[in-house]
């Protein structure tokens, strides 16, 4: 019944969604804080993108500017626990330095989070979003989700200076 109520796409999401989330997790307790800040973010650029998508009438189905919204930062949580891992393989208290930890993120977690996409069989349309999330372009569900990336952030920006 749960299925007929929601619909397989719309059930879809919803197990992508919870498949992602254990992605953000890490055992480091400053890695995990970092990476939850990331799933608070995702989560708000997804629910600001359905919300856009309903005020334009709803022109790019729902779940694809939901999916896209939630998983165009997944590649830096991916990333992250590969440096990690690299840390720990190499040992002797070797680690990553924080801007150089940044830079890989950076310069790398867009190409991880596609494919991500692609291995989880996500549509190619959410794989577009992902891939160009970083800017405007000539899809509107990525310039969707890259306003509700712009209205997560300086929401966080006032949230974040609201007592300063």
């Amino acid at each position: 019944q749960a299925v007929v109520q929601l619909g397989t796409a719309h059930l879809r999401a919803v197990l992508v969604e919870l498949s992602a989330r254990r992605v953000f997790d890490s055992p480091r307790a400053s890695v995990r804080h970092a990476f939850n800040g990331i799933w608070k973010h995702s989560v708000a650029v997804a629910s600001f993108a359905r919300t856009i998508g309903k005020e334009l009438g709803q022109p790019v189905p729902a779940d694809d500017r939901h999916l896209g919204g939630l998983l165009h930062d997944i590649g830096k949580p991916l990333v992250g626990a590969m440096l990690l891992e690299a840390e720990k393989v190499i040992g002797q208290g070797f680690r990553v330095d924080a801007e150089t930890w940044v830079a890989i993120v950076e310069l790398t977690h867009r190409r991880v989070a596609v494919e991500l996409a692609v291995g989880w069989n996500l549509s190619e349309p959410v794989a577009h979003v992902i891939a160009n999330a970083s800017g405007y372009g000539d899809a509107l569900a990525t310039n969707i989700v890259c306003l509700a990336n712009a209205v997560a952030n300086q929401r966080q920006l006032e949230k974040n200076t609201l007592f300063a």
